[in-house]
């Protein structure tokens, strides 16, 4: 069967893209039309936003003045809630008190209804942001595709990175990726820990398999660049991961090691190096010891994160370190306060933290930073850039799209959310190099 031009299927499909003609479902449909017809210059980042980034800094330094100590200290951390169709008691009184920077979604927060999920993120953000947007938590999800994928049972199964690199050109990765961005927009995540700018290598390859989209340096950086330009031109923060790399080693249960020369070290950065230029939301850091350059995990490392990323990189937004409750670090020999404590003072922005103790944490920064244990100068740079990203990506910003999603109602939310992923579908399927041997695996 001659292959029928991916534009042509669109077109086909093209009474998907009617509805709505006001507002938010008009930004929408045009906004559908333009990711799926792409002009020559749409690998450039759209900047949606009118707001520069030293008006962005402006309004986090004044929000930041208004803030007790006990608030800011809260903006640090990434902490998950209970709950599915709505919080549980316990999270919701968390939230109205602790006020944290943001909240990580798993898995079991997923409902396999797109309204329920719409109404349970919405619910997130407004117990405690109802009277200032601000104060509302940013909210993270892992969508990477493949087995990094929580949103499996509500919509279309995205592939691996590694099946979309493969199988699409670069047009068709950009316009899936977009697609995926929008949807994420509309359901209420603010910030995707995605993409793994990692190249597959021998000494990782047994951990992040797929999640890596190819063995060469080229094919991370590509592959990197174009899903962080099609999430950023939609609103939807990107994080690049994991700073500075990984190992075979499962740091969920060991401490990796990576024995590598400086001179290849620096080769495994490049990725980082060319994507931060696309001023991504932020890097996640990995728990890693690199005895060639520093004794310290990696989250812990002055020399990693201030040195390498900050000055060497230019990269100054949110440096987040993954889960403190890994074993890679208990078995370092770090109370989860004293992990805390070494990561800020190392550079860290932001704290993934799923731990119950999340509240005898941080009163132990409080104690910190009150006995000058913590530097003021890390600690107030931290806060302003959660607050610019808050700004940029969350409830109170002022990109286009998240003005238009603020207008739609449910139903119209729960549409859109039905089109790009059909739209994904199609061009993943229909996109294909290998077309002819499609594997057809909507669901």
């Amino acid at each position: 069967m001659k292959r029928l031009p991916l534009f042509i299927l669109f077109i086909l499909f093209s009474g998907l893209l009617a509805a709505g003609t006001e507002s938010g479902t008009e930004y929408f449909r045009l906004k559908i039309q333009d990711i799926i017809s792409p002009g020559p210059d749409k690998f450039s980042l759209e900047n949606e936003s009118e707001i520069t980034e030293a008006e962005l800094l402006l309004k986090a330094e004044e929000e930041f003045s208004k803030m007790t100590l006990e608030e800011q200290v809260s903006l640090l951390f990434i902490i998950h809630v209970d709950g599915k169709d709505s919080l549980s008691d316990f999270s919701k009184t968390r939230l109205t008190e602790i006020q944290p920077g943001g909240v990580l979604l798993f898995g079991y927060n997923i409902s396999d209804d797109p309204g329920t999920l719409i109404n349970f993120i919405s619910e997130i953000k407004s117990v405690s942001g109802a009277e200032n947007p601000v104060k509302s938590p940013l909210v993270f999800l892992d969508h990477e595709g493949g087995w990094v994928n929580r949103l499996r049972n509500l919509t279309w199964a995205l592939p691996s990175a590694r099946d979309v690199y493969t199988n699409l050109s670069f047009s068709n990765q950009y316009i899936l990726y977009s697609l995926q961005a929008m949807m994420l927009k509309l359901i209420g995540v603010d910030i995707n820990l995605a993409p793994v700018a990692e190249p597959g290598t021998p000494f990782n390859n047994e951990f992040l398999d797929s999640r890596a989209p190819g063995e060469d340096i080229s094919d991370a950086v590509i592959y990197s660049g174009i899903f962080v330009s099609a999430m950023e031109s939609q609103g939807v923060g990107s994080v690049l991961k994991h700073f500075p790399g990984n190992t075979n080693k499962d740091p969920h249960k060991e401490i990796p090691v990576m024995e590598i020369s400086k001179e290849s070290f620096r080769e495994i950065l490049i990725p980082f190096k060319e994507c931060t230029s696309l001023n991504p939301a932020g890097v996640l850091l990995s728990f890693v010891k690199i005895p060639a350059i520093d004794d310290n995990l990696s989250a812990f490392s002055p020399v990693i994160i201030r040195d390498i990323l900050n000055r060497d990189l230019g990269f100054n937004n949110l440096v987040i370190s993954d889960d403190l409750t890994m074993a890679a670090v208990g078995l370092s020999g770090y109370s989860e306060s004293d992990a805390v404590i070494k990561a800020l003072n190392a550079g860290c922005k932001m704290i993934m933290m799923s731990s119950g103790n999340f509240e005898e944490v941080r009163d132990g920064v409080l104690v910190a930073l009150k006995e000058g244990r913590i530097s003021p100068v890390l600690f107030r740079e931290a806060c302003l850039s959660v607050l610019k990203a808050k700004l940029k990506y969350g409830a109170a910003s002022e990109v286009k799209s998240s003005v238009a999603v603020r207008s739609l109602s449910q139903t119209e939310k729960e549409l859109l959310i039905l089109k790009t992923s059909f739209l994904s579908y199609v061009t993943y399927n229909f996109g294909k190099r290998n077309y002819g041997r499609a594997n057809f695996i909507f669901r």
